[in-house]
C-alpha cells in the first residue's frame, strides 16, 4: 500500500510539473523590466502568446517566480495594478533579484559614496534624470549590481531589500567594505585545492568585490583572491 502511495505523489508531480512548469527555487523574486518606463507587459493565462491576456504589468512592478517553461515564467505579482495576481509572463521581461536574507550569489558588489555624510543620492525607474526617484540612497548603502545602462547608469539592487532601481555611476564606488571573522586563507582561485596567496588575520578589513555561492573574490591589502563566505561579514 505503501508503495502505491509513492508511486501516485510521483505521478502528481510528474503531472503538476507538465502544467505548471519546473518548479522556481525559494525566494526567487523578481521585478518586471519594460524597454521604457511607461512601457507594459501583459500577464498570460499560460506560458505562451497564445493564451488570454490577464491584465498587465508595469516597469518596476515586483513579483515572485513560481515556475520556469521554456522561455516563460509563472509569477505572483507582489505589486502593481495586478498584484495578487497569477499568471504567466516573457522572461526577457523580468530581473532575477538576489536572495537578500543571506550572503550568497550577490554577484558584483558596490557602495553609494557622497560628498557629504547627509547628501542623498535618487534611486530611479529607469536609466535617466527624466524617471522617477524610488527614494534616496545614502553614503554607504551597499548595492548589488545586476547590470550596468551604457558607461553613466548602474542598474541596482539594494542589499537586504527588494529594492531596485538605477543609480548614476559618478555617486557608485566599486566593493563593499568587510572584515574577517576569522583568520582565513587568502587563495588564488575558488577551491579549497587553490593555492595560498596568505591568511588574512581576524578581524581584517577587506573589500569584497563578488560574492559567489560559496566563495568571495576579496581584495585585502592589493592582494585579491577567493575566501569562504562564511569567513566574511560585511561592514555596513
Amino acid at each position: 500500500m505503501k508503495t502505491k502511495r509513492i508511486i501516485i505523489a510521483v505521478l502528481l508531480a510528474a503531472l503538476l510539473t507538465a502544467l505548471t512548469g519546473s518548479v522556481a527555487s525559494a525566494s526567487e523574486n523578481g521585478v518586471i523590466r519594460t524597454p521604457t518606463s511607461t512601457g507594459t507587459v501583459w500577464l498570460r493565462s499560460g506560458p505562451g502568446t497564445g493564451y488570454s491576456r490577464l491584465g498587465y504589468t508595469e516597469n518596476g512592478d515586483l513579483c515572485t517566480i513560481l515556475a520556469t517553461r521554456g522561455n516563460w515564467y509563472r509569477v505572483l505579482m507582489k505589486s502593481g495594478r495586478m498584484r495578487g495576481s497569477y499568471g504567466w509572463t516573457y522572461k526577457k521581461y523580468v530581473v532575477n533579484l538576489r536572495d537578500s536574507s543571506k550572503l550568497s550569489g550577490w554577484g558584483t558588489l558596490a557602495q553609494i559614496k557622497t560628498r557629504y555624510e547627509s547628501s542623498g543620492v535618487n534611486l530611479r525607474k529607469g536609466p535617466g534624470t527624466k524617471y522617477q526617484s524610488k527614494g534616496l540612497l545614502y553614503r554607504g548603502d551597499i548595492l548589488i549590481v545586476l547590470d550596468k545602462y551604457n558607461s553613466k547608469w548602474y542598474e541596482v539592487q539594494v542589499a537586504y531589500s527588494d529594492d531596485y532601481g538605477y543609480v548614476y555611476s559618478t555617486y557608485i564606488t566599486n566593493g563593499v567594505e568587510g572584515y574577517a571573522r576569522a583568520n582565513v586563507n587568502l587563495r588564488r582561485a575558488a577551491s579549497t585545492s587553490s593555492a595560498i596567496r596568505l591568511v588574512i588575520p581576524q578581524y581584517a578589513t577587506i573589500k569584497v568585490l563578488n560574492v559567489g555561492k560559496n566563495w568571495s573574490r576579496v581584495n585585502y591589502q592589493g592582494y585579491v583572491g577567493y575566501v569562504y563566505n562564511e569567513y566574511i561579514s560585511l561592514s555596513s
